[in-house]
């Protein structure tokens, strides 16, 4: 069936962007430090369990490339709760918008938490 607009996955590792071949989305390798996605080519970005790995000179480039790579108007979805991330984000032109705690769940009696950080790119001061 036909999706509304177009589904693109990359990710570092081969492997994983190989298994989706025939699968819901268009993917590819890329490493969002060093390799360039499309200019202004998406409406939303999502990277979980992604930029808490990278150092701070990591990050900061892994924000710019995905900020140049949405649309105006468009965000960044991940879960990177440190306070460079935030700063990093501002300096790209994708300022915060949301920055809190969630629940997933419990596990073994255990609440298990994580964050929700979305920057977006607006064409105008917020």
């Amino acid at each position: 069936p036909a999706r509304p607009g177009r589904f693109d996955c990359v990710d570092i590792r081969p492997e994983v962007t190989a298994s989706l071949e025939g699968g819901p989305c268009r993917a590819w390798t890329a490493d969002l430090v060093v390799d360039r996605l499309p200019e202004e080519s998406y409406d939303l970005a999502v990277a979980t369990n992604l930029l808490v790995y990278l150092d701070d000179r990591e990050l900061a480039l892994a924000l710019g490339n995905l900020a140049q790579a949405l649309k105006p108007g468009g965000c960044l979805l991940h879960n990177d709760g440190r306070f460079a991330a935030r700063l990093f984000g501002e300096a790209a032109g994708i300022p915060v918008t949301r920055f809190e705690a969630v629940s997933l769940g419990s596990r073994n009696g255990k609440e298990q938490m994580d964050r929700v950080v979305v920057h977006c790119k607006f064409t105008t001061a917020p």
